[in-house]
């Protein structure tokens, strides 16, 4: 192999370290398999117990270096499916994308006098040719535009003058309010839709035209999450009467001085709404006020308040996510790739089977009757026998104590009962995927606006949430049914939408 000094280009550099590379990866692999049969020839335990340590912190690096180097999906290679033949030869090239939810403006070009210009065989001036133009399609854009709008509320009186009557005005988000309630609801949509911070904001609207300073735009922000409260609470009471619901819960920070606090994003789910409060701490009693003494399956991920929670409530059933076992082998593949194969194909082949069962959205009376029927006969059928084959593997593995392998196997089979809770109800899903898609948004506003600054706007963070995520699930436009959530209660106070009465779709 080349000295470092013989190297004189970069290629050359990358070939040598990619080569360096792979035999230091073969060196650790024969090293690990030596180790191992040493320990068990000596019975050294505490040789057995540093083996484990090096394996567990080399496990900690390649996590670490896997979530800032590597990819986010979780996706692991496919085998190739075989090609189909296409009906029709493919279009080469990208070719316009359709824009079937654009307004068409026509606009017409045609030659001034002056420009018209004569033929050079007849010497005949050209007119225009009636029917005839040449067409072709540009998308544009609008600019955002703010403006003041002085509405004049025309009086009346009778001729005594003893009765006067003045014409409706605009309803308005707060009585004697300078801004609009559509102006709320784009600065909402801003914030917890497309995670825009309000600072940010007000300096995009200043470009525009528009001063205006950040507490404005919270004050607006909070308007809106006290007029919609009611629908709030409506939104966990249609989760909480749901068979089966989903819980998780993500870090928020309550960005107070001098020190800030981390508290606590609590959600819950079912396949008609999202809740989400925002609490102190993630402490057991933190959930159970948030369940309310739900009787039902809560669909959940290995965090220890759950089983406590259950404990104090007897008509509460965990159901385990089967996602967060899966990760929990994705994350050491490396390091066995052989044991953690057959589990991950087995997993895979019961999601396969989830897919091919008829799905339960938006089905009612008979037949969802039917799908859970189908959906229960293809689990007994299918996903018990490949349950059986985890199981069987797990339990006929020989590994290390404290190796990273085994707490993987025994983070699954400490939540085995709550993991084949699927097999005997046909409404609990295979994982807790559905809130934690929901939760991502609020992760990503994390990041972006940081926090909240007071409890209130903790508060005011977890009613919007709720509405726009709850939206989202629905297909249903957030910006829509935030503004019909909104003039109803303005309208009728305390009167309450949800999002199947909002006919407008969602094109996230």
């Amino acid at each position: 192999m080349l000295r470092i000094e013989q190297i004189a280009d970069l290629d050359t550099c990358k070939h040598v370290a990619i080569l360096l590379e792979r035999e230091c990866d073969s060196l650790l692999t024969r090293n690990r398999e030596l180790a191992r049969e040493l320990a068990r020839m000596k019975g050294a335990d505490q040789l057995v117990a540093d083996f484990a340590e090096s394996e567990r912190l080399q496990a900690q690096l390649a996590q670490l270096q896997r979530m800032v180097f590597g990819k986010s999906s979780e996706r692991r290679p496919q085998e190739a499916e075989p090609e189909v033949a296409a009906p029709t030869k493919p279009r080469k090239g990208h070719g316009p994308t359709e824009q079937p939810r654009l307004p068409v403006v026509e606009v017409q070009h045609a030659l001034k006098v002056e420009e018209l210009s004569t033929c050079e065989q007849c010497e005949g001036v050209v007119a225009a040719w009636e029917g005839q133009t040449e067409d072709c399609e540009i998308v544009t854009v609008v600019e955002r535009s703010f403006k003041v709008e002085r509405h004049q509320r025309q009086k009346y009186r009778c001729r005594c003058g003893d009765t006067i009557v003045t014409a409706p005005g605009p309803v308005r988000l707060v009585e004697g309010g300078r801004y609009s309630m559509d102006f709320a609801i784009e600065v909402c949509a801003d914030k917890y839709l497309n995670h825009l911070p309000l600072d940010r904001q007000r300096k995009m609207m200043r470009r525009e035209g528009l001063d205006i300073t950040t507490s404005a735009l919270w004050d607006q922000v909070h308007a809106v999450a006290d007029v919609v409260q009611p629908t709030h609470q409506a939104l966990k009471a249609l989760v909480l009467s749901s068979p089966v619901i989903h819980a998780d819960e993500t870090r928020w920070m309550l960005l107070t001085s001098p020190e800030s606090e981390c508290w606590q994003a609590w959600g819950i789910a079912s396949t008609k709404a999202v809740y989400y409060d925002i609490l102190p701490s993630r402490s057991v009693e933190a959930g159970a006020s948030l369940l309310m003494g739900y009787e039902g399956t809560l669909l959940v991920d290995g965090y220890a308040a759950y089983p406590a929670i259950a404990r104090g409530s007897p008509g509460l059933r965990l159901a385990h996510c089967m996602a967060h076992v899966r990760r929990k082998f994705v994350e050491i593949e490396k390091f066995y790739p052989n044991e953690c194969k057959v589990v991950l194909d087995l997993i895979g082949k019961l999601y396969a089977v989830e897919r091919s069962a008829p799905p339960l959205a938006a089905l009612e009376g008979a037949d969802l009757k039917h799908a859970l029927d189908v959906r229960l006969a293809l689990r007994r059928e299918q996903s018990r026998p490949l349950m059986d084959q985890i199981r069987a593997w797990a339990l006929g593995l020989s590994v290390l104590r404290e190796s990273v392998l085994r707490k993987a196997v025994e983070y699954m089979l400490e939540r085995w009962d709550g993991l084949t809770r699927f097999l005997e109800d046909p409404r609990v899903p295979l994982d807790n995927n559905l809130l934690e898609r929901s939760l991502r948004p609020i992760a990503l506003g994390r990041k972006n606006h940081l926090g909240s600054k007071s409890p209130e706007g903790a508060r005011a963070t977890a009613i919007l949430y709720s509405l726009i995520e709850t939206a989202k699930l629905s297909g249903v436009d957030p910006k829509a049914y935030l503004r019909a959530a909104v003039l109803a209660a303005l309208e009728v106070p305390f009167r309450i939408v949800l999002p199947h009465e909002v006919g407008v779709p969602y094109f996230g």
